[in-house]
């Protein structure tokens, strides 16, 4: 751990201790608190400000000088006193995904944005899958608050990963992927949930009305509620069907369903028809005894969408498809083009698009994309 002194609004000495603000907060420090402040105009690690601690008061109560400094730090981090950096293998835990889900659950309150944390540990709160560790932070964002959201995470040092300045996607993919030099983990922020055929606001607004709270690193997040939950934990399992963890954690879902009372069954019955996804959910459904409610809804394009999702192979050109199929009729053979001149690897490694022989080279490999878009075109 690192920590330095926060820009602080004022601080007023007297004697060996001392008063400061810091933000709104007017705390009077101890002694002790006074000489970690003077210490830490830079950066310091704990390990330094301990061995200053035990030079200046020799050993501090219970003799941990790290911990006791440590505990200190997050005490006055809290008042807004001093910033903190974790070591990267403090972060490596599995308990950053807690810490960083409490951020950004506090990131959108201050800014008022309505975000969902979603998947991860709503699902063993809701009794749908049993406790274990969770990679991922996964949110849903009401639509109109996907940039403001995106402006705030970037003035935090998190950059979109998969997304490039000189590809701009017709069609957003479902989820913006965020990442952070200093987090060993990734920040999903869902714009719609695939298999949910319902506009991306309606959806967003029916999970929204049944949110829940929970406690992240002592802090509450907003998350989706029971039926909200089951309703994206199977739209998840629906998409993946081939997938080892989706053949063990589908059994797992309809048990946990089953057991639910009619009432609630039926709950989740009403809002799969209402974010149209009954149709894409309906073996799940069936085998969890949930009703078929507002099953023959989607479209055939919907299916066809549907289909390519469930069994995309990427180097078969399924985004490609996808927004071909979406696209202006005026637009779809500059970006059919596109999609057999661009080279994803070449932007993955930071270098140019391929020209000349390369580029010739490139096409002979696309060859099969070619045929692949060319079929998916006829359907």
């Amino acid at each position: 751990m690192r920590a330095r002194r926060a820009e602080l609004r004022d601080v007023f000495h007297e004697g060996d201790e001392s008063v400061v603000m810091a933000g709104a907060n007017v705390v009077r420090l101890s002694r002790l608190a006074t000489y970690l402040l003077e210490q830490m105009a830079d950066w310091r690690s704990s390990d330094e400000l301990a061995a200053d601690l035990i030079q200046r008061f020799g050993d501090p109560p219970g003799g941990n000088a790290i911990s006791f400094i440590e505990a200190t730090l997050a005490e006055l981090e809290a008042l807004e006193i001093v910033e903190i950096q974790l070591d990267e293998l403090e972060v490596a835990t599995s308990e950053d995904r807690d810490v960083l889900a409490a951020v950004i659950a506090r990131v959108a309150r201050d800014a008022g944005l309505d975000v969902l944390l979603i998947k991860g540990p709503s699902l063993a709160v809701h009794g749908l899958r049993d406790e274990r560790a969770w990679g991922d932070v996964d949110v849903l964002v009401r639509p109109d608050h996907v940039s403001a959201l995106r402006r705030e995470l970037s003035s935090r040092g998190w950059e979109p990963f998969n997304e490039t300045p000189e590809f701009p996607l017709i069609t957003l993919p479902h989820a913006i992927t965020f990442i952070h030099p200093r987090w060993h983990t990734e920040i999903d922020v869902h714009t719609f949930l695939p298999g949910s055929y319902a506009d991306a606001a309606t959806t967003f607004e029916h999970l929204w009305g049944e949110r829940t709270t929970i406690q992240l690193a002592h802090q509450p997040v907003l998350c989706t509620g029971r039926v909200g939950s089951a309703l994206v934990a199977a739209l998840n399992l629906a998409r993946s069907p081939a997938r080892p963890r989706t053949r063990a954690e589908a059994p797992l879902w309809c048990t946990a369903v089953r057991r639910w009372p009619d009432r609630d069954r039926i709950a989740l019955a009403d809002l799969a028809a209402e974010c149209c996804a009954a149709d894409v959910l309906a073996p799940l459904f069936d085998a969890a005894g949930v009703p078929a409610i507002g099953r023959g809804k989607i479209t055939p394009q919907n299916w066809v969408d549907w289909h390519d999702r469930v069994g995309r192979d990427t180097r078969r050109g399924y985004a490609w498809a996808s927004a071909i199929r979406r696209a202006p009729a005026g637009q779809r053979m500059r970006l059919a083009i596109r999609a057999l001149t661009y080279d994803p690897a070449a932007t993955q490694r930071g270098e140019s698009q391929p020209t000349g022989w390369a580029l010739i080279r490139h096409l002979i490999g696309r060859i099969g994309l070619a045929m692949s878009l060319l079929l998916r075109r006829r359907q």
